[in-house]
């Protein structure tokens, strides 16, 4: 497949497909088979960020160029190019919201961007939303989790664009934020090698998941929401219960470091990409 590092993996929404984007500047289409469908270069430098829009028809793919490119997933044709003008613009997350209407990006040095999907045009700007990391809806649409270089991490409304609830600062740099499929709960996880679930209504630690040994990159809750899987630079992924935290599983089968984790959307596979391609 890829020639070089996995710089994303998303599922469609029926989870029949993988795509995935590399610092080779392509996105390839599998099955989950593992068999490519489609390669197509898309972007003029690395790609770090792609997204699948929920009704399965839009693939969002960002990255070095600084530009957010949507691009119709049945042709693989290009639809859209979001630009906004950054002092060193680095795309490092794209996210759909769940009705489709709203996508985010943003990344190094560039501010957290609310886009209008159906017009291509930038909807605002998230107040104090410099250097954002990463970004998730919740499953509602009203709400962004966003996490920054500063260590710190919050809540956003995503129509007025004003901050909701900042929660509970860490020590170290917060690589990966999403919700709980309720909405009710928050996950990161951290280079400080933990996996934190957070109460967003008080912005609050519920719990840590400790076992990883090396910076945790990427983490998601199950779809049924009873399971999280963590990715980490120790070369492993490892499979939680959201209850009370208890390691169920750790997998070993990658030789690097494993930077992406995803459960696909009926919950029956997961999959991960790491630093060597694989």
């Amino acid at each position: 497949g890829h020639d070089a590092m996995i710089g994303c993996l998303v599922y469609s929404p029926d989870s029949r497909w993988v795509a995935t984007g590399s610092y080779d500047n392509t996105i390839i289409l599998w099955d989950t088979t593992g068999r490519c469908i489609e390669e197509w270069v898309a972007h003029a430098g690395v790609i770090s960020c792609c997204a699948w829009s929920p009704d399965g028809t839009v693939i969002a793919s960002g990255g070095s160029d600084g530009r957010v490119r949507l691009w119709d997933a049945r042709t693989f044709c290009l639809i859209h190019v979001l630009g906004y003008e950054h002092n060193n613009p680095y795309s490092l997350f794209v996210h759909f919201s769940a009705d489709g209407r709203w996508l985010a990006s943003g990344g190094c040095q560039v501010d957290c961007c609310m886009w209008d999907v159906a017009a291509g045009k930038l909807h605002k700007v998230l107040k104090g939303s410099n250097s954002f990391r990463t970004a998730t809806f919740d499953p509602g649409s009203t709400r962004l989790a966003a996490a920054s270089d500063g260590y710190k991490a919050g809540i956003w409304d995503i129509e007025t664009g004003e901050p909701l609830v900042v929660l509970q600062q860490r020590t170290k740099r917060v690589s990966d934020i999403s919700f709980s499929p309720d909405g009710k709960l928050a996950l990161s996880g951290s280079y400080d090698e933990t996996v934190e679930i957070w109460d967003v209504r008080s912005g609050l630690s519920i719990m840590s998941l400790l076992g990883h040994t090396g910076h945790v990159y990427a983490a998601c809750v199950s779809p049924c929401g009873k399971y999280i899987a963590s990715a980490s630079y120790d070369g492993t992924v490892r499979l939680w219960r959201t209850r009370d935290g208890s390691c169920l599983v750790t997998f070993v089968e990658h030789q690097d470091r494993v930077r992406h984790v995803a459960f696909s959307p009926d919950g029956q596979t997961l999959s991960s990409g790491a630093n060597n391609g694989t």
